[in-house]
């Protein structure tokens, strides 16, 4: 239960103060329940702690609750954290050391909830060893003297992971939850009245596919033949969705639905989430990928990145991944752009084109030598409405909705341009756009 004293004094830390604090304050004081049991309301009970239940600040105030909570674990120890589900890790040699890193560790977070008004529950705490050997003597781990309980497989946000890295369990609890959604497709995909084939492969991706390619890329790793245990709902649900025979090929039928094997799928997926991790250097992520870990011994699962080499030389694929920041260095306030509109005064009407583009050239050689060029342009017909930014042999198109104008166009562009430079971190950039109206408003 989270204390609310100790939240006001976060926020108050973070430098939060004035009327926002006092939101807050009220917020979280004078807060009664009540339970209600069939049509009989209990009286109001006030309070001390917790959040209210129920409202989009509670979520908020919770993460700040809870956000020291490995502030006091050392190395090498690490912990994902993800809203109040924890876990603290460690890999070794030997496992007696293991064991006695993560019992400090353990120990840490005792003292740590002991300050905040947090509690562990041991009997809803697991302990699970990733070791394809197998471990005769297992060094217990205890929170206030009560042993935590071994297990081979334990459930991490949504995925059951095995002590071996099989992935039996989690494929075959997989496909029996899998199967109960078919029953769905079953009942909709009756000739005379069920619905069409595009909105029968439609649900069968809300309600299974999801389901299945939820953590694929981590259970890639499993043997050919344990992933061989989905395949069956993955051919049968399309079967159903195109009202094909059950004698029918299954090449066929995957051709008829335009739809993939699911080791296609996977394969796709690897190549999206590597080569998009790839290209923020400032991630944890990177790291990993760029330079794994060399610290097993014996033989262990394939890494994702091994895949996805695996799959490059595959198919012959290269790709050339940009180095990119999500995020502007320069707040925006602080942005001072300069902006030039000599040529505005000349008419295009009686002004000779090669005199205009003989004065543009001059301008830039003269004043802007030195500058990175970078060209926007927008464009709005019947068909729609788009713009895009050349720099060099980079460009970049984007497509916006036909109700857009061509004002909000042009400015998207150089939006695009600006962000373009922050992540490229250009130093002197000349953006060029022939919208009059979109650089006087800036």
């Amino acid at each position: 239960m989270v204390w609310k004293n100790r939240v006001i004094d976060i926020l108050s830390s973070w430098s939060i103060d004035g009327h926002m604090l006092m939101f807050l304050y009220n917020f979280l004081t004078d807060r009664t329940t009540q339970v209600k049991l069939d049509n009989v309301l209990s009286d109001h009970t006030k309070t001390e702690n917790g959040l209210p239940q129920g409202s989009v600040l509670s979520v908020t105030l919770f993460l700040v609750a809870i956000n020291d909570i490995f502030s006091n674990i050392q190395k090498p120890v690490k912990y994902p954290l993800f809203a109040d589900d924890c876990n603290i890790y460690c890999s070794g040699i030997n496992t007696k050391t293991t064991v006695d890193l993560l019992q400090t560790s353990i120990n840490s977070l005792l003292q740590w909830s002991s300050k905040t008004g947090f509690k562990f529950s041991p009997s809803k705490t697991q302990c699970i060893i990733f070791n394809k050997k197998k471990t005769d003597m297992l060094h217990r781990i205890h929170i206030n003297n009560i042993p935590i309980e071994y297990k081979e497989n334990t459930r991490i946000l949504g995925m059951i992971f095995d002590a071996r890295f099989a992935w039996n369990t989690h494929l075959k609890k997989l496909k029996i939850n899998c199967n109960s959604k078919m029953k769905i497709i079953k009942t909709l995909s009756h000739f005379k009245w069920g619905a069409d084939k595009n909105s029968l492969l439609l649900i069968y991706k809300a309600l299974i596919l999801s389901r299945i390619e939820y953590g694929s890329i981590i259970y890639n790793s499993a043997q050919s033949n344990t992933k061989q245990i989905l395949n069956p709902i993955h051919n049968q649900a399309i079967r159903l969705a195109i009202g094909a025979y059950r004698t029918s090929p299954i090449d066929s039928i995957l051709c008829i639905s335009g739809e993939p094997p699911l080791q296609t799928r996977r394969n796709k997926n690897i190549l999206k989430y590597v080569t998009k991790k790839l290209a923020f250097p400032y991630q944890t992520p990177y790291q990993l990928f760029k330079y794994p870990a060399q610290i097993r011994k014996h033989k262990g699962p394939t890494s994702i990145m091994d895949t996805y080499i695996r799959i490059c030389k595959e198919y012959n694929c290269e790709f050339k991944i940009e180095t990119s920041f999500p995020f502007l260095t320069t707040p925006f306030w602080q942005y001072h752009p300069k902006i030039h509109t000599q040529l505005s005064h000349l008419n295009k009407n009686i002004t000779p084109h090669s005199t205009i583009v003989s004065i543009f050239n001059e301008n830039i050689k003269s004043d802007f030598h030195d500058y990175e060029l970078i060209y926007t342009d927008a464009s709005k017909n019947t068909n729609g409405t788009g713009c895009a930014f050349i720099s060099g042999n980079i460009n970049r198109l984007y497509k916006l909705p036909s109700d857009a104008s061509i004002f909000t166009a042009e400015i998207f562009a150089i939006k695009e341009a600006i962000t373009y430079t922050e992540s490229s971190l250009m130093n002197k950039v000349l953006i060029i756009s022939d919208s009059y109206s979109a650089l006087t408003s800036l």
